[in-house]
């Protein structure tokens, strides 16, 4: 299964698919009280067959796929050279070229295709043909590869999927069934990882008054999405609004799940980051020790919900102007978010942007410059043009550029990165007013002080990207 975890997954799906047909194959001709039976056997063999696909999607590991795949061909070189006979020192001189041809290569970038070609893009076609005359179960399944879809980064994949699942389940279930709300928060949620915050809201504020009303205040999907109206909040720059909804969600955790629960931890997580950027440093440190001790220590290291916590405690420390330390959580997240994620996910190009800024505060610009000019290429190629969060890594880019005094460069980037956020936030967000105050400083070092002081007169404020990560679902930054 190691070696050959897609072909396992993609077989345990159709087989899973051929059992449904089988049980429909034979249920007619039987007598009124064995369809019956049969009846419930099928919809009891469907329920399985949810459940199965669910577990086998959730458990899906790109990084170790990815390193599977080239472990397998080395492998299999090695095996063909022996089979030719080729001598020892030749076949290591072989086998160390391939060695070298492959080190460029993100292998969870060539995992995270498979997964997408081979396994997801076959299971919503199996799906459609296979739960035609099953929409709740249709609707299901859908609904987990949306999220198997958004857990890796390929939120556009997820769109279609997440939208016909939610419309489904209204007419099947109604609004007020548990999956309706669940599907609900999980619309909301990819909308705010397209950066489409406003589109966002009305289905978190759906999905929060049905589960209050439906499940009541301390049930763990309620407090996902009291934590998730935060993080939009938050998102939004309403920060003295954020804040009920972070302390309510964190209390209902800690009370309910306790301290060590992943989902408590995430919440401690978002507490710290939302001290942060309000400015109590020192309020906000506790929180983030504790949530990134308490993460490596239940999920461990390399857990994606761990790297966004060594990522904001490098955050931290960088806003307390720790910088040596700062770099080294940096750079464990980045590696950690590659090696993980991938190249192009949005996490891995935080880590990415976060790193640059730093470096330019150590006064290593160069290595700077390339980071952040990697993030803006793949930015452009992965996420819309009026994401907020391409605007934000153009804006770091600008001040990259400027610290190596590539005025022109610096400044179109950051104009760019301007509009981009002026039109998603708005001019009072904070990460509006960030790349304001870029430009102030630009054109002072350009010599241009009336242009600054126009810029200046904006009175920005600066905050490089964290990374909160509610339960179950959102991790937004």
């Amino acid at each position: 299964m190691r070696r050959n975890r897609t072909g396992v997954i993609a077989g345990a799906v159709v087989a899973g698919a051929l059992v449904v047909a089988t049980v429909v194959s034979i249920r007619f001709g039987l007598s009124e009280a064995e369809h019956r039976r049969m009846a419930q056997q099928r919809a009891d063999e469907l329920e399985a067959v949810t459940q199965f696909q669910q577990s086998m999607l959730s458990e899906i590991d790109a990084e170790l796929m990815g390193r599977s795949i080239v472990e397998d061909l080395r492998d299999r070189a090695e095996e063909r050279l022996g089979e030719r006979g080729i001598d020892e020192d030749a076949a290591g001189a072989a086998l160390a070229g391939f060695d070298e041809s492959v080190r460029g290569v993100n292998a969870t970038n060539l995992a995270l295709k498979l997964v997408d070609e081979r396994i997801l893009s076959r299971a919503v076609e199996t799906i459609e043909q296979e739960f035609a005359d099953q929409p709740s179960v249709r609707a299901s399944l859908q609904q987990t590869v949306a999220d198997t879809y958004w857990a890796i980064g390929l939120y556009e994949h997820a769109t279609p999927l997440q939208e016909a699942a939610l419309r489904t389940r209204r007419d099947e279930l109604g609004d007020d069934h548990p999956d309706t709300l669940r599907s609900i928060n999980s619309m909301g949620t990819l909308l705010v990882y397209q950066g489409k915050l406003t589109e966002a809201e009305p289905y978190f504020r759906e999905a929060l008054e049905g589960n209050r009303r439906v499940l009541g205040d301390d049930h763990p999907d309620t407090l996902n999405s009291i934590n998730n109206m935060g993080v939009l909040l938050q998102a939004q720059g309403k920060l003295t609004e954020a804040e009920p909804y972070y302390r309510e969600a964190l209390e209902g955790y800690r009370r309910v799940l306790g301290d060590d629960h992943p989902e408590t931890l995430t919440s401690i997580n978002n507490m710290g980051l939302l001290l942060r950027s309000q400015g109590k440093l020192a309020e906000a440190e506790p929180y983030y020790r504790e949530a990134l001790e308490g993460k490596r220590r239940v999920l461990g290291d390399d857990h994606p919900s761990t790297l966004i916590s060594i990522n904001n405690m490098g955050g931290l420390l960088r806003a307390q102007g720790k910088l040596a330390e700062a770099e080294a959580y940096y750079r464990e997240a980045l590696e950690g978010n590659r090696r993980v994620r991938g190249d192009d996910h949005q996490y891995t190009l935080i880590s990415k942007s976060n790193l640059a800024l730093l470096l330019v505060d150590l006064g290593n610009a160069v290595e700077a410059e390339q980071l952040a000019g990697e993030t803006v290429v793949a930015a452009r190629e992965t996420l819309d043009a009026e994401h907020w969060r391409r605007g934000s890594f153009l804006g770091n880019h600008g001040r990259v550029l400027a610290a190596l005094e590539r005025f022109d460069d610096a400044e179109s980037a950051l104009l760019e990165a301007h509009g981009i956020l002026q039109t998603a936030l708005g001019d009072e967000h904070g990460q509006t007013k960030r790349v304001v105050g870029y430009l102030a400083d630009l054109y002072d070092a350009w010599g241009k002080p009336e242009q600054a002081a126009e810029w200046r007169a904006k009175l920005p404020t600066e905050q490089d990207a964290v990374a909160s990560d509610p339960p179950a679902k959102q991790e937004d930054e």
